[in-house]
């Protein structure tokens, strides 16, 4: 971080090698929502139309897995529905009996 003051305490990170890609889009979302009294950059996300891509793509993977799992529970739930309905029936015929 840049400011027309000296630095008074610092702090370091180390970031893995295989997410380094993101680390300028880290810094720049933390300045920006921070945003340091003495600071004159304000930051710009790069390539920002594909972090949309990627949490649109995120999004949707996960809405298509919802909804799997809904199936699955809907059919679930029919087939506990079925064997009820054929339990009561049995029933009902023995009950006549």
């Amino acid at each position: 971080m840049q400011s027309k003051y000296k630095w008074d305490n610092a702090s370091f990170f180390i970031i893995d090698k295989n997410k380094v890609s993101f680390l300028r889009d880290l810094e720049t979302t933390i300045v920006r929502f921070a945003k340091p009294k003495y600071n004159k950059q304000k930051g710009r996300v790069r390539d920002e139309h594909y972090l949309k891509r990627f949490l649109r793509n995120k999004v949707k993977k996960n809405r298509k897995k919802l909804q799997k799992q809904e199936r699955e529970e809907d059919e679930k739930l029919q087939g506990l529905k079925d064997t009820i309905e054929k339990i009561e029936k049995v029933l009902k015929q023995n009950s006549k009996k």
